[in-house]
């Protein structure tokens, strides 16, 4: 009889270790590493700022945005300005340190930031009472629609129109 050659198939794992700080052997070696800045957003912030990106446009269309009260004194226009700027310069800072390819700089994530702030269409009373006449045609069960008259608001509709 002709033996046939057996194969062992064997798997090992390798596990890939390293380190990056040494081990801590109690929690007041941890505590003191935490404790211990390694940077500091001031680092990374300009202190003066030549490039600036914000200006006093962009300030008061960002407060109208928000919702804030664009009536503000030129000092605290400038503190805005001040601020915004100290932001972008420090997301810019980020964004470098993330980039791969030289020379790009993410400007593409803002692209919308012009075109998004389009205001809706106003809508009017004869918008909304026509939505009103499409109630009745598209009830749906499914949504605990059932039993819905439009009747009754239509009559108090009507009389505040006379």
């Amino acid at each position: 009889m002709m033996k046939l050659p057996i194969r062992n198939f064997a798997s090992s794992t390798r596990y890939w270790k390293g380190t990056i700080f040494p081990k801590f052997s109690s929690h007041d070696e941890l505590a003191a590493f935490l404790r211990k800045p390694t940077w500091r957003v001031r680092d990374v912030i300009p202190v003066t700022s030549n490039n600036s990106t914000v200006d006093a446009r962009v300030v008061r269309k960002m407060l109208k945005l928000s919702g804030l009260n664009t009536d503000i004194t030129k000092e605290q226009e400038d503190q805005w300005i001040v601020a915004l700027n100290k932001q972008v310069a420090f997301i810019n800072h980020l964004d470098d340190s993330c980039q791969t390819e030289p020379g790009s700089n993410g400007s593409e994530v803002f692209r919308l930031i012009a075109s998004d702030h389009n205001p809706p269409e106003p809508l009017t009373l004869k918008k909304l009472l026509q939505e009103v006449e499409k109630v009745d045609q598209e009830m749906d069960v499914t949504k605990g629609e059932e039993g819905f008259s439009t009747s009754e608001f239509r009559t108090v509709v009507n009389e505040t129109r006379s």
